[in-house]
């Protein structure tokens, strides 16, 4: 992930919480190896890509998992959209704006049971 953002990256709506001494590129780096961790089998698809202009591409995404043993709510499967207007230029994702159904996501994770 970090090879395909430019060392400069600019997150237009950076999370709070991480201190001016990590760079955006470093933050999103760190969120989505958390992610990786807490939903080992978590899964990013895409449900539209639609290109803007000549170097921006607007992606509106879904990701979903079930929480890692260890994770709050081990074994809750977790399910929402999110959509990135990100911009590339040389190669590399140089910004990027998102909104994620935050909304959507704190009603969950609850855990998954099987059977009756």
């Amino acid at each position: 992930m970090q090879a395909h953002l430019a060392e400069d990256f600019h997150d237009h709506n950076r999370p709070a919480g991480f201190g001016d001494e990590a760079s955006d590129r470093d933050v999103l780096v760190m969120l989505l190896t958390a992610l990786a961790a807490a939903f080992p089998d978590g899964r990013y698809t895409i449900e539209r890509l639609t290109p803007v202009g000549t170097d921006e591409a607007l992606l509106y995404r879904r990701f979903s998992g079930t929480a890692f043993l260890g994770a709050v709510a081990a074994g809750a499967r977790v399910d929402f959209a999110g959509t990135d207007l990100s911009a590339a230029g040389s190669g590399a994702f140089t910004a990027q704006r998102h909104v994620e159904d935050l909304l959507t996501l704190t009603g969950q994770p609850r855990p998954h049971h099987t059977g009756s």
